[in-house]
């Protein structure tokens, strides 16, 4: 496991409430604990590392594939709320860029 995944990973509930997120860090930072919280450090370690794409005022905080480190890739399927996984199978966190919220947290198949 890496060493920085012990410090997003044991970040108590979201890293601030209702501000902004401006970089791909903070969203890591906030996307990490909800991915943990929804399915369990073994899935969340997993699927390390984990890159976070800012895409339609939304960050998507996106898990590894497989050991050649292919993320999973997100599409806009009916509008900017609205994604559907491709290849699937690694989890993703969607957090709203204006608020810090987690949107939802999802695990493709």
């Amino acid at each position: 496991m890496p060493a920085d995944i012990s410090v997003a990973a044991a970040l108590p509930g979201p890293v601030h409430d209702a501000e902004p997120v401006h970089d791909a860090e903070t969203a890591l930072r906030i996307g990490l604990p909800a991915i943990e919280r929804r399915f369990g450090r073994t899935i969340l370690e997993k699927h390390w590392p984990y890159e976070a794409t800012l895409h339609h005022g939304q960050w998507l905080v996106l898990g590894n594939l497989d050991p050649d480190g292919r993320f999973a890739r997100l599409w806009e399927a009916s509008g900017p709320d609205t994604f559907v996984s491709i290849r699937g199978g690694a989890p993703t966190a969607i957090i709203s860029a204006e608020s810090g919220q987690v949107l939802s947290v999802k695990h493709g198949r």
